[in-house]
C-alpha cells in the first residue's frame, strides 16, 4: 500500500488554474490537502498510514518541501522507502527541466529519498508538451540512469503490452496508471488475462474469467451452479 496523504496544495498550481479557468466551481480543493508551513499535520497523516499498514510514503508535490522529506524519513521505519512526485519539467522554455530535476534528486538523495514518482508540466499556459503515449516516461528512465533513484513512470500508460516493457526494458521500476483505471477499474485483471498472468480475486468473481482463462485466478475450483 503507497500512501499518498501527505500532499500539499502547492502555490505552483495555483496561477495556472486562475489563468486556465480551471479551478473548481464550488469548494476549494485545498480543504483535502495540507497547509505547507504546517510540518507536523504531515508527519501526523504519515504517522497514522503507518499505523493502518502503509509500506510506502509519498510527498507530493516535493519541489519545494525538502525539510518535509527529510522530516518524513525521520519519522517513519528505517525500512519504509519514502518518495515524492516530482514535475521533471514544465515543458517551457528556460523554465524548469530536467538537469535541474536531477540537481535536485540529488539534494533529496542526501536526505533519505528512496523512489520518485515522475510526472510534468501543469503549470504554465506556456508549456508546450508533446502529447503521446508514454510522454513522460523518457522523464523517469533519464532520472533513474542519471541518479541511481528507483522511478515509477506516468502518462498515458494505457495498455498492458505497454507497461510491461516500460518495466521489462529498465525504463522505470514501476508505472501508475490514474485515467486509464478510472475508465477501467479491472485494468490489472485484464492486463493479466492479456499477459497470461493471474492475479488474486474474491471467490465470488472466480466465475467471470473467460472462457480459456481458467487460470487467470489461479488454481482454483468452481464448484457446480
Amino acid at each position: 500500500i503507497l500512501s499518498y496523504a501527505v500532499k500539499y496544495a502547492s502555490a505552483f498550481y495555483g496561477p495556472f488554474r486562475e489563468a486556465a479557468g480551471s479551478a473548481p466551481g464550488f469548494g476549494d480543493r485545498r480543504g483535502y490537502q495540507m497547509d505547507p508551513p504546517n510540518v507536523r499535520e504531515a508527519l501526523r497523516e504519515v504517522q497514522l498510514d503507518v499505523a493502518e499498514g502503509a509500506d510506502i510514503v509519498m510527498v507530493k508535490p516535493a519541489l519545494p518541501y525538502l525539510d518535509i522529506i527529510q522530516a518524513v524519513r525521520a519519522a517513519v521505519p528505517a525500512s519504509m522507502p519514502v518518495g515524492m512526485r516530482l514535475s521533471a519539467t514544465d515543458w517551457v522554455g528556460g523554465g524548469w527541466d530536467i538537469a535541474q530535476s536531477r540537481e535536485f534528486v540529488q539534494a533529496l538523495q542526501a536526505r533519505g529519498l528512496d523512489f520518485l514518482h515522475v510526472s510534468s508540466g501543469g503549470v504554465s499556459q506556456q508549456q508546450k508538451i508533446p502529447l503521446g503515449p508514454g510522454y513522460q516516461v523518457s522523464l523517469a528512465e533519464q532520472l533513474k540512469r542519471e541518479t541511481g533513484v528507483p522511478t515509477i513512470a506516468v502518462g498515458l500508460i494505457t495498455e498492458a503490452e505497454q507497461a510491461e516493457a516500460i518495466v521489462a526494458s529498465g525504463q522505470a521500476d514501476l508505472v501508475a496508471l490514474a485515467r486509464g483505471m478510472l475508465f477501467d477499474p479491472r485494468w490489472p485483471w485484464h492486463a493479466a488475462a492479456q499477459m497470461g498472468a493471474t492475479v488474486d480475486g474474491p471467490p465470488q468473481y472466480w466465475r467471470s474469467q473467460p472462457r480459456g482463462m481458467s487460470g487467470l485466478f489461479g488454481d482454483v475450483r468452481i464448484g457446480m451452479r
